[in-house]
Order: structure tokens, then sequence, then C-alpha cells
């Protein structure tokens, strides 16, 4: 259904294409739970392939198995208890998703319960502003008299907020190396038989010592060489690229035929006008600057491998991928070194002990051995880039984002004090916080190169974070003038904000996203040159699990900061975070681009710090608004970890800002002992030896990586968008691997090129084992393979006959 001549292009295929591949699980005796994540681009190869949508029950789907197969009675239950769940049939997109989802209803669950203790307060409130007219202010502080502030009541609830919310926080953190282990076990991919070397000798670039080096600790079936050849990887896949639209376009040209051939507009009114109009204002570009791009471009790479000596492109990680689990964690085991025997090159007897009967150049290194991450998380362009200037990046980009945050403030301060109308600064606030995201964005790719995704999420996560937190909770509540801060006005303008963030927010984002993703789909079917590359634009909204994150730390923050003014702050958090849970599935489930694992836990520790941090924060503003309620008389001021309160002010409402000032101070005190604690203790540890990490407690299964499907090697490929490129575009000189060992779309750039291209990047030169007319293997001879990252299969070829 998918499989069109060159140059045909149908709208109606690309929306069956995404209709298709929406998320699916299959069958997989591979797998330990009997299934698996079937990949979009799987299931459009086989419209006849047997699966199961994950977001209903597969019992009224899937027929039950013969009543004399034990083998399949166990499968079915085992398909049924993964599928039914929620949180069970999400992990099965990797770690940090199922990780995600689960802290979103957990955390929906602590400020419940929380919620239901600010019960009391709202009560005690209502006695005093119920009468209101329109109850805008009905359960919140706004009617009460400074007098009239209970430190039994106040006091007292705030204290067993934090309590419980410490506790569960503390809880969630605690129990998130138990549900890595459990998402683990559940999932065999390539990173569970894979250990990456940090620290490679320099100039040591041949696969086979390291493979010599690591069979001490189990069969090594794969070796990934990679070299710091990020530009280069680049303009190889651009010319690539160039030169497949070029072939087309000439090809074209040669037929006689149009740009715009089969049915490219048939399909639903507005997206084929919309289409039409790109087509007419943005139309391809002509056959002439095609050519001149591809010659630049050709220039460039021939340029750049004449200047890149192999000895100036040093090695910069090496992947080993193990034919079983358990060679993996003997590797990791045995190579627990900490960071001063590894920068010192100091190692124990046993390292001493081998390095005299070794003969391998390794033996003399101490090796940095680390648990790798997915092979569609790393960022191959990245793994040159020196740590300190990620860092010295990573601070540019901070300030970057700390000056748009002080301009966001100045604005909104301005108009302020410029009386200008409410509606304009409640504009201004949504307007700077819907391009946050872009900024940030923008920042971190143009400056701060990551050798993984989960770094460049957890750079975004962090940055977004704060901004997001700074531009709903402090900004709006700094500009505030001081005599209006018990104003009716602003404690309406809080609660409609935490009422928006709750039901408006969720679907208002996923409707411009939405909508942006309609604009891209028909500007690629007005400029798509085959099939393919316009089904690459229908696989779904890109979604980034940071930004996911941030949703979840603003929610957090907005309620916890804001609940000492409104005491059901808390419940209307857990009611979004809620509707954030069943939106952001949905989404994944039938709108979100199909992606599977997304790296380790980095990011919901980075929550968990965001959430505790959350604590003093509440009680910061509780201290604030209690010695100041409400707000007729002289300012009242906090400093450091107490207020002086003056006399007037009456004693129950001094001794309840005393209370919440002490139990402000405790908390500081709390969360810098804890944080300086784990760090500096974290740290000394590495210095003595690794930290054992999450996955690591997963428990071995004896299933050999030949064995698992859908477990692809380390690949090398530029940091391109798939929608440009609607293939896997691999630079590398590869060493015994065949087609089925790459991914089924994988154009490799550099020893071979796989796909339907009879043209190569550099020439029309022919493998002459190729015969006229048969797409297969093309043999690459312009290309250095010395300056190219290696991949080597080390796989017995009778076992892979039998495969």
């Amino acid at each position: 259904a998918f499989c069109y001549e060159r140059g045909s292009v149908s709208l109606g295929a690309a929306q069956e294409y995404f209709r298709v591949t929406r998320p699916h699980c299959i069958l997989d005796r591979g797998q330990p739970l009997g299934v698996r994540l079937a990949s979009p681009r799987e299931v459009a190869a086989d419209p006849t392939l047997k699966r199961f949508p994950l977001f209903s029950s597969p019992a009224a789907r899937v027929a039950a198995p013969p009543a004399n197969t034990g083998a399949g009675r166990v499968l079915y239950r085992r398909l049924q208890q993964l599928l039914c769940p929620a949180s069970s049939a999400l992990d099965l997109f990797g770690v940090s998703v199922g990780l995600y989802f689960r802290e979103v209803a957990l955390f929906s669950s602590f400020f419940c319960l929380a919620g239901l203790l600010e019960v009391p307060v709202f009560l005690y409130n209502l006695r005093f502003n119920g009468h209101t007219s329109g109850g805008e202010v009905a359960g919140s502080l706004s009617g009460l008299k400074g007098s009239q502030l209970s430190l039994f009541v106040h006091g007292l609830v705030a204290f067993l907020v934090v309590v419980l919310l410490s506790l569960g926080i503390w809880a969630s953190y605690n129990r998130r190396v138990e549900l890595v282990t459990d998402i683990d076990e559940a999932l065999l991919t390539t990173e569970d038989f894979s250990v990456q070397l940090m620290n490679p000798p320099p100039g040591l670039a041949d696969p086979d010592t390291y493979r010599d080096y690591f069979q001490q600790f189990g069969e090594v079936r794969l070796v990934t060489v990679a070299r710091s050849n990020g530009a280069l990887m680049r303009v190889l896949a651009r010319h690539w690229l160039l030169q497949k639209k070029l072939a087309h376009r000439l090809e074209q040209d040669r037929r006689g035929t149009q740009t715009t051939t089969g049915d490219r507009f048939q399909g639903p009114f507005l997206t084929s006008l919309l289409a039409r109009c790109f087509h007419r204002c943005l139309p391809p570009p002509p056959t002439d600057t095609l050519k001149a791009q591809v010659a630049a471009l050709s220039a460039q790479a021939s340029l750049m491998m004449a200047r890149a000596a192999p000895e100036r492109i040093p090695t910069v990680r090496v992947f080993i991928t193990f034919e079983r689990e358990t060679g993996q964690r003997q590797c990791l085991k045995s190579c627990r070194r900490g960071l001063l025997q590894e920068a010192f090159n100091i190692g124990d007897e046993r390292d001493q002990d081998y390095r005299r009967e070794a003969t391998s150049p390794l033996a003399r290194y101490v090796l940095a051995i680390r648990q790798c991450r997915p092979p569609e998380e790393v960022l191959w362009e990245g793994l040159g880039s020196d740590r300190l200037e990620l860092v010295m990046a990573s601070f540019f980009s901070a300030a970057c984002m700390a000056a748009f945050l002080a301009g966001a403030f100045g604005l909104v301060f301005l108009l302020r004090r410029t009386a200008a109308p409410a509606q304009v600064t409640s504009l201004t606030l949504s307007i700077s916080n819907a391009v946050m995201p872009k900024v940030v964005r923008a920042l971190i790719s143009s400056f701060e190169k990551h050798p993984t995704e989960s770094s460049r999420q957890f750079s975004l996560l962090f940055k977004l974070g704060v901004g997001r937190i700074v531009n709903f909770c402090f900004l709006i509540f700094l500009v505030t003038p001081f005599n209006e801060r018990s104003s009716s006005a602003f404690i309406h303008q809080i609660r409609s904000l935490l009422l928006a963030n709750c039901y408006f927010v969720p679907f208002l984002r996923t409707t411009v996203q939405s909508l942006v993703v309609w604009c891209k789909q028909a500007a690629a079917l007005a400029r798509a040159d085959d099939q393919e590359e316009l089904n690459a634009a229908f696989e779904g909204i890109p979604f980034s699990l940071g930004e996911r994150y941030t949703d979840m730390v603003k929610t957090l923050w907005l309620g916890l900061f804001f609940s000492p003014l409104l005491p059901e702050a808390l419940l209307v958090t857990s009611l979004a975070l809620v509707i954030q849970f069943w939106v952001d599935k949905v989404s994944l489930l039938r709108l979100w681009q199909v992606r599977h694992s997304l790296g380790g836990e980095e990011l919901s520790v980075v929550m968990h710090g965001f959430a505790l941090a959350a604590l003093p924060s509440h009680l910061w503003l509780s201290r604030v608004l209690y010695a100041n309620w409400p707000f007729d008389h002289g300012q009242v001021h906090c400093w450091g970890f107490r207020c002086v309160v003056p006399d007037s002010v009456p004693p129950s409402q001094a001794s309840l800002a005393s209370f919440t000032s002490g139990l402000f101070s405790v908390s500081v005190f709390c969360l810098f002992a804890l944080v300086t604690w784990r760090i500096v203790w974290s740290f000394t540890q590495s210095l003595v030896q690794r930290e054992v990490q999450a996955g690591e407690h997963a428990a071995t299964q004896d299933i050999a990586f030949s064995s698992v499907s859908m477990a692809l090697p380390y690949l090398p490929q530029p940091d391109l968008p798939t929608v440009a490129t609607g293939r896997s575009i691999i630079v590398a000189d590869l060493q015994g691997l065949d087609s089925e060992d790459l991914p089924e779309d994988a154009v490799v750039v550099g020893g071979l090129l796989l796909g339907d291209s009879s043209e190569s990047p550099f020439g029309n030169e022919k493998d002459p084992r190729r015969a006229p007319g048969v797409h297969g293997p093309q043999h690459l001879s312009h290309v250095d393979d010395l300056v190219l990252s290696k991949v080597a299969d080390y796989r017995d070829r009778r076992r892979r006959s039998v495969r």
C-alpha cells in the first residue's frame, strides 16, 4: 500500500500511513514479556503483521490461544496484564516515558492527599468570606483580618502539608531505582547487552583490538568505534540528500513530467488548499540551484577529508555489544573504577597482574567503562565535544535565558507602573511563556553540543523549568503592588490562572501543536520528491519529554506557591496532573511521533529536585502573607530566616508569622543539607569507585542478542530531522554487517549505500557485482574509510545463516 513509482506522491497514502503506524505491540518471543512495541516502518512494510493497539484491551481483539497450548495461555495472560494497566503498556516506550507517566500519577495522589488537608483551612476561611457575591474569593484569605488568622488552623495545616509532601517526594525518589529496574527487565534492547568506553587510547581505532580485549568478559558481538567527525558526517548526509533530490529532478526532466505527479493534491480541501499555496509561494528549488548546492557540498566534503588526517580525528567513544547480558554485567562489575584511577591510570593488583600477562595495547590503561544509552539516543555529532566547552556553553545559554526573563520582568513591571489594563499584563505573560520554549531550544541547539539526548533534555528541563517557575510564580507576585496583594482582583487572577492551567492549557497546547504539524505536512506535500519523504512528515507530532516534565514542574509550583492564598490550589493541582496524564497518554498513542526509549532516569531526578525546592517557596510565601495580611499597614520585612513583626500586629498573627518563618528556616536548612550531602557523597564515592547505575540492578535474561528483534547496532548518524530525510542516514565504515542488521530504511554513506537510489553521493560509480536495475549495495570508493567511524560485526557466519 505504500509502494509507488518514483515521483508519485499521494496525500491519501500519507494519511493512511499515519493511521496504520500508530503505536502497536506485536508478539515477540525474544522479549521477556512476549511482546514489544512495533516500529512505524515495520508496520508499514508489512500491513498483514498481526498487531494489537495499546489503548484498548486485547481481550476483545485477540483470539484466545488453543486450550491445549500451555505456553500460549501464559503468553496471553502476560499480554493481557501488560496492556490492560495503563502504566505497564506505556513502559514499552522506554524507561523515561514509563517513569514520566508513573510519576505524574503518583504526584497527583500526593497532592490530592495534601489538598484534603487544606479542607479545614478552606472551611475556616469560608466563615469570613462565604457571603461575598459571586463567590470569587470564597474560601481564600480575602476578607480575613490579621487577628482572624489562626496558628492552629493555618500554621498546623501548612506544617502537615510540608511533611506529607516531603515524605511523598522522598519515597518517590527512592522508589525510582525499583521502577527503572522493573521497566528495564520488561524490555530487552541493545543497551542491555552493551557497554561504552569513555576514554579510548589515542590513535587506537581498530575494532579487532577492542574485541580481543573485551572477549575476556564474554562473547563480543559488535564493536562501534566512534570518531570525532561530526561536521563531516553532517556534510556527507546533506550531500546525499541533495544528490537524491537532484537525481529525482533530472529523471523527471528526462521523462518530461511535472514536479507534482500522481494525486498529490487529492484529499481534504483545506490541506490541499494550503499545499497549493505553499507550492505557489515556496516552489521547489530549480535544477541549476540543486546542481550548484551539490557541487559546493562535494567540494566542501572533499576538502574536509583531504585535511582530516586519521591521526587528527581522535577516537572519542567505543561501544561494545556482547552476545549475552552476563558479559555486560561482568564487564561493568570488573571495571568499576573511580575517577582518580581513571584520571591517573592507577589500577589495583588485579589490573597489574593482567597487564603483565596480556599483550593487548588496552592492558596498559585503566579504562572508564559505563553503561550505554540506547542507540536512538546517542548524538554522534556531540560525542567529540569537550566537556569544559559544553559547561561554558551551558552557562552562556543560561545567561541568555536570564536576560530574557529580566526583560520580561522589566516589561511587566513597566506595564504595572503605567497603570496598563490587567488584560495587557496577562497577555504579555502569556506571550513570554509561549515564546520561552522556542528561545530555550534555539539556545541549546545553537551553542550546546550534547553527547546524548538525555543530556540535551536535561539542559532543556533545567532552563525551561526555572524560566516557567519565575514567569508564573515569582513574576506575578512581585510585580503586584504591595497594597493590592489582598485584593479580590488579584486573588481572582490567581484562581483563573490555576483553572486555566488545569483545563485550558493542555488542550490548547495540543491544538497548537497539531496546527503547526498540519502546516508542515502541507509544506511537505507541496515540496516532497517521493512518497517516503512525504510519509516522514506524517509520522506524528514530535514531542520532547523535557518539556513535558517542565509542564509538570510548573503545575506543582503553581499549586504549592499560591496554596497559602487559595487553599483549594492543591486539589486543583491534583486534577491538573490527572488531566495532563490522560491528555499526554492519548497524544502519545494517537498524535505524537512514535519514539522508542529516550534514556534513563536523569529527568526524573531533576523533577524531584524541583518538587523539593517548591516546599521552601510555599513556606516563604506563607510567612510573607501571614506577616503582612491584609496589606493595609506598613510592610513587614522578612529578611533571611526571620520576620521583624512590629507590636501593632495582633498576637495571633505574629505567632503565625513566627511559626511559618521558623518552618521556612528549617526547610531551607534541610534542603541545603540534603543537596550538599548528596553532591559531596556522590562525588567522594565516584573518586574511589563508580556508582552502580539503576539498570545494573535488573536481572539478566538468558536470551542472546542475535535472537532479539529490532535490536540494532550503534550506527553513527547525523542529527538531522526525520522529516527532511525520510530515512536513517548512516555515515560509517561497516565491516561484516548485512542489510538485515540495519534499519529497513537505512542509507549508509561510506562503505555501503543501501536503498533505491542509483546515484552515489560522489558520482555514479557502481559495484561491479551489482546487476543492472537491482537495488542493492553500492561501494563508495571516494569516501576515505580512515576518517570514518567503524562498526564491526563478529557474529559467526554459520549462526547468521541459521537466523
